[in-house]
């Protein structure tokens, strides 16, 4: 049975299905458009919670790379100028990408991008001339990605970064980490 009770400026509807629901909502639940980030560094100097989007001028990114691997390059920067190179910025590299997974095994960038079997991923922190990178050793350090229309959606952390190049100490861990991702290239 449908009622419509007519007040002075308000129209309320009353429906009876047989149970009953209340709704708070006032629209369409939003929608979080694809590019956006966030992280936090802790360790090496760094104590911070750092929020990228390519709304806000920043540079949010995935891309599928050329090459004997299914190699998938997801860019996180404060900055859009020069594709991010030029300012802070954030790249996870993930190996043998197949559309979605897991990934928890770093492999060595001691020899430069080499991807070798599996679902294997790399973790590079970018800051002026100071660069931290993920070892082989480096623990727990985990992407997780989720393919949506149009990009990606993905989880992250690493643990243990070195200094790039020769390793060693300070360590830096990347946290909390989140994005949203469009395919671009």
């Amino acid at each position: 049975m449908l009622r419509i009770l007519l007040f002075p400026c308000m129209a309320i509807v009353v429906a009876c299905s047989g149970g009953s629901r209340v709704s708070t909502a006032t629209g369409p639940t939003p929608v979080t458009p694809l590019g956006h980030a966030s992280f936090a560094l802790s360790g090496a100097g760094y104590e911070s919670r750092l929020a990228y989007s390519t709304a806000g001028g920043g540079l949010v990114f995935c891309r599928r790379e050329a090459g004997p691997a299914s190699y998938l390059w997801v860019r996180l920067a404060e900055s859009a100028v020069n594709n991010g190179e030029r300012d802070a910025h954030l790249d996870l590299d993930l190996c043998n990408f197949t559309g979605a997974g897991t990934f928890s095994r770093p492999h060595d960038t001691g020899v430069g991008l080499s991807c070798g079997d599996g679902e294997t991923l790399d973790l590079w922190w970018h800051d002026g001339n100071r660069v931290f990178v993920s070892r082989s050793d480096s623990a727990p350090c985990r992407v997780v990605v989720t393919p949506v229309a149009g990009g990606l959606e993905g989880t992250f952390e690493c643990r243990g970064l070195s200094p790039f190049p020769g390793g060693g100490t300070p360590r830096l861990d990347v946290v909390s980490g989140v994005f949203s991702c469009a395919f671009t290239g």
